[in-house]
């Protein structure tokens, strides 16, 4: 690829607020959601709603693959089948999250999201051989301590067995969930 002008600093090329700005709005879906639900929305029309509104980025992309060259065609066998898998692993993905949003707070549902990288790691470390470094484990539990401590807050154990409240920054005090 040839090298692009210097214009200063593009947004586009910055991948740490790339990824910023795609969690933050990844994470606002749970709370519009949870206001739809409100109002009688059901889980398939929210899906039906996510696939309309996703399908024209993606018939851009490949417009913009077909015009710069860069589309390579697979044969119509893999094709067909990775179409298939990814609608049906979307439409699960989706189907399962969005039910999910219907008996979990936004909260909790947005921080079960940080089991994926335990997925990762333990797939990475299964089927690879990669080894567990102490800083990703560091961080993993970090990611199920606050999920702890959100299901604990929100939970709805009877009053003998909730975990007790505490402030906000601190894990409960006493807490046997």
């Amino acid at each position: 690829m040839p090298a692009r002008p210097a214009t200063g600093p593009n947004l586009l090329d910055n991948g740490y607020a790339l990824a910023f700005l795609a969690a933050a709005l990844f994470s606002i879906k749970a709370i519009f959601i949870k206001l739809a639900y409100r109002h009688g929305v059901d889980v398939e029309t929210f899906i039906l709603l996510r696939m309309l509104l996703a399908l024209p980025f993606y018939l851009a992309i490949l417009a913009s693959l077909c015009t710069r060259g860069q589309w390579r065609p697979v044969p119509g066998r893999t094709l067909v089948l990775t179409v298939a898998l990814g609608i049906c692993a979307y439409y699960m993905a989706s189907f399962l999250d969005l039910q999910g949003l219907r008996y979990i707070s936004a909260n909790f549902e947005r921080l079960i999201i940080y089991l994926y990288p335990t997925m990762v790691l333990l797939l990475g470390w299964w089927v690879q051989g990669k080894p567990v470094e102490p800083r990703q484990l560091l961080c993993i539990l970090g990611a199920y301590a606050g999920i702890l401590l959100i299901y604990c807050r929100t939970s709805s154990f009877p009053p003998a067995r909730r975990c007790r409240a505490g402030p906000a920054w601190a894990p409960p005090a006493g807490a046997h969930c």
